[in-house]
């Protein structure tokens, strides 16, 4: 079974142009800038999710309660362990 499928899309001429251009300055394929773009771009979206999660739970009155209590218990073991 095949690890990767094909995508067919259409870019602006410019777009294609500089990827084109930046291809052979780097001497990469344009197929390795796409996916790095797209690692990029979903590590962005992940990081963005995980904001908007923090921003939720900071208004939730139950998630910062156990926030603290978890800091409480953190602190003890950092204690226990002298640090």
């Amino acid at each position: 079974m095949s690890t990767s499928g094909v995508i067919t899309t259409g870019l602006s001429k410019d777009l294609i142009a500089w990827l084109d251009q930046y291809a052979k300055k780097k001497k990469v394929s344009k197929r390795s800038i796409f996916e790095e773009a797209l690692t990029v771009y979903r590590h962005q979206k992940k990081h963005e999710a995980f904001q908007r999660g923090f921003k939720r739970a900071a208004n939730d009155r139950e998630m910062l309660e156990l926030a603290e209590m978890g800091l409480e218990d953190f602190n003890d073991q950092l204690n226990a362990l002298g640090l």
